[in-house]
């Protein structure tokens, strides 16, 4: 401790000493992380208001007690085979912890018969994939360094394309790999919460800006394998981009995709930073918490797990 004292200024020491107190008071597991806050870099402040200081005092919702909300939502999950070891875990995580009124669960698939099975054990509404967009991942010819990347490309555009399939006005769009494990809720006092992780990939803002003619404007990622969508902003997302390209909004994107990167696209960050610029008073930021393992997820505050399997190799 008097070497901490001696290597930091009295300022960051004080708020220290503040958040361990309140990390106490709260009954925050050990392993949450705090630390004083880096003034000069505007993306280090805002990271740690989101996952430091907003869950201390109690200002990020998901971290409340007994939450709930009243909005209607559906869920849209794009699947394939290599998805179903975890896919009842991840319907399982949905219905015990997303705190809202679900509509459906809706399941975006080849009709592959196992998929079909656990579909109709789980009471899941199938759609088979090819009637989303009216194409499948073999229209698009997505390769790099000898790996296929156009069913990972072609899933993203099914998320931005669920809107025409589902009933409520608000979907929960969710990797078939990511797992709530704690009570979640994406709406607050009329805005939807949309969550940020650390992760900075420069070809999904290149692509961005290719796409709508402007810059990204978050300085933290909108990568956390869900967000909720509302079906008014997704069609004015791409009504924009229809309007831009003169073209099908599916279409202008696949022309825009940095092809030479194996990740040169994310649905995620073109949603996030699209209301982050055109609706930034109907959205609430937090942090994802997210962790790569349940081994990693044992303590208090993970929100959720994603198993991806590209790190099971």
């Amino acid at each position: 401790m008097v070497a901490f004292l001696k290597k930091y200024n009295p300022i960051s020491v004080s708020i220290y000493l503040l958040l361990r107190l309140l990390k106490k008071i709260r009954g925050f597991h050990e392993n949450y992380r705090i630390y004083a806050p880096n003034f000069t870099s505007k993306r280090d402040l805002l990271l740690w208001r989101l996952s430091v200081l907003n869950p201390l005092i109690n200002y990020d919702v998901n971290f409340r007690k007994k939450i709930f909300s009243e909005v209607p939502i559906d869920v849209f999950i794009p699947v394939s085979i290599k998805d179903i070891h975890h896919l009842t875990q991840v319907i399982n995580g949905i219905n015990k912890f997303v705190k809202h009124p679900i509509n459906k669960i809706f399941v975006a698939a080849n009709p592959e018969q196992s998929i079909l099975n656990i579909c109709n054990s789980l009471k899941l509404s199938f759609i088979d994939e090819k009637t989303v967009l009216g194409y499948d991942k073999t229209m698009i010819k997505y390769i790099v360094n000898g790996i296929d990347r156009s069913g990972w490309l072609f899933q993203q555009l099914l998320k931005l394309g669920a809107d025409k399939v589902v009933e409520m006005d608000n979907l929960l769009v969710i990797d078939a790999d990511t797992i709530f494990i704690k009570p979640k809720v994406f709406f607050h006092n009329r805005k939807v919460i949309l969550d940020h992780s650390t992760e900075r990939h420069m070809p999904y803002h290149i692509t961005y800006k290719k796409i709508l003619h402007h810059e990204t404007t978050s300085l933290l990622s909108f990568i956390t394998h869900y967000m909720m969508f509302n079906k008014e902003f997704l069609n004015n997302l791409k009504t924009k981009i229809e309007i831009i390209h003169k073209k099908s909004w599916d279409q202008a994107i696949l022309e825009n995709v940095d092809y030479n990167d194996e990740s040169g696209f994310s649905e995620y960050e073109l949603y996030g930073n699209y209301l982050l610029n055109s609706e930034k008073t109907k959205i609430k930021r937090e942090y994802c918490f997210n962790a790569t393992s349940f081994h990693d997820a044992n303590n208090s505050f993970t929100k959720t797990v994603s198993i991806h399997s590209y790190a099971q190799i």
